[in-house]
């Protein structure tokens, strides 16, 4: 019987343990670069905000207007994270053009998500858009 629960609570640990490293920055980074690239915006979004979902959906279609395909694999070689409290910042290389990018997470609750902020995104885009005209 002792064995047993000794058993027991090892596993409960075990499966603990394993469920918090799966919420961590780097983690939830990884897996929203990941289902981006795949064109995966369900899968991405659920390790996302609300904003993010926006941002989601406005990239799809920018990408598709701009006839190019959504569905960009991306080869992750590093991933850093800075914490400070309820906020975390994700630099990554690399993105389909070889450059770093920086992602954004905030935590709700005991779980991090990504925050990316589309309006400012919007604004770049339409700007770059202006310039090429």
């Amino acid at each position: 019987m002792i064995r047993q629960l000794t058993a027991i609570s090892f596993c409960l640990l075990l499966l603990a343990a394993c469920s918090q490293d799966n919420n961590t920055p780097e983690m939830i980074t990884r897996q929203f670069i990941t289902k981006m690239g795949e064109g995966d915006n369900e899968g991405a979004g659920a390790h996302a905000t609300e904003r993010t979902h926006r941002f989601l959906a406005f990239r799809t279609q920018s990408m598709e207007m701009l006839g190019e395909d959504p569905i960009q694999p991306m080869l992750i070689e590093s991933i850093q994270c800075e914490t400070d409290a309820d906020k975390a910042y994700c630099e990554f290389c690399c993105d389909p053009n070889g450059e770093k990018m920086v992602v954004p997470l905030v935590k709700r609750g005991e779980e991090w998500l990504v925050d990316i902020e589309i309006d400012e995104l919007i604004k770049e885009f339409e700007q770059e858009l202006e310039r090429e005209e």
